[in-house]
């Protein structure tokens, strides 16, 4: 056994789905209370044998933010044209 094999754990599968692998990673500042909101969010939506992160619940928001927004930058309908009238 090699020093490597010695110290090496056995890395358990998340139990929270991460993204698949063709995501990308991305690096922003947020206001530092969203910190603390995204903390709470991960605490309120963990369950039982389900830990959600920090990262998790950043995720999550992001994805219902992007559905929300993208409902509000819906263009406005068309506007019916006058009909024309015809004089004969």
């Amino acid at each position: 056994m090699n020093a490597h094999a010695r110290h090496a754990t056995a890395v358990e599968p998340s139990p929270v789905p991460r993204p698949p692998s063709d995501t990308v990673q991305i690096a922003i500042r947020v206001p530092r209370e969203w910190m603390s909101k995204a903390d709470e969010l991960a605490a309120r939506l963990s369950r039982p044998g389900v830990t959600m992160s920090r990262t998790d619940a950043f995720r999550a928001a992001i994805a219902s933010g992007f559905d929300a927004l993208a409902d509000e930058a819906k263009p406005a309908p068309a506007k019916p044209s006058k009909p024309t009238s015809r004089k004969r």
